[in-house]
């Protein structure tokens, strides 16, 4: 699949929203960890691509990465570095977030 800026192309299907979905994601994610947390978290928005080799024909406004190589590119991409305790308290507010009620009991 191709990335040109805010298109991602397809074989069969050609998808301009994805893109705009994960900055809109990021705002609202960086919005709720700043304040779940007391303190500025910024998240920094990413599309992954599961199954496909991703050719980038043009700058994407984002990081795109075909989820085979995930884990090779997250140390590059640029954004805030976090301290051991700002992760742990990041991973607690993720972990109640996702929490469902029967889980509780």
């Amino acid at each position: 699949m191709n990335v040109k800026g805010k298109i991602l192309e397809f074989p069969n299907y050609t998808d301009t929203s994805i893109i705009e979905q994960a900055i809109r994601q990021a705002k609202w994610a960086t919005t709720w960890l700043s304040e779940a947390t007391g303190e500025r978290i910024v998240v920094c928005p990413a599309v992954t691509i599961p199954g496909w080799f991703v050719k980038t024909v043009s700058k994407p406004l984002i990081p795109v990465v075909a989820t085979k190589i995930l884990s090779t590119q997250v140390p590059k991409l640029i954004g805030q570095r976090l301290s051991l305790e700002q992760i742990k308290r990041v991973a607690h507010q993720v972990k109640q977030k996702t929490l469902r009620s029967d889980n509780l009991i």
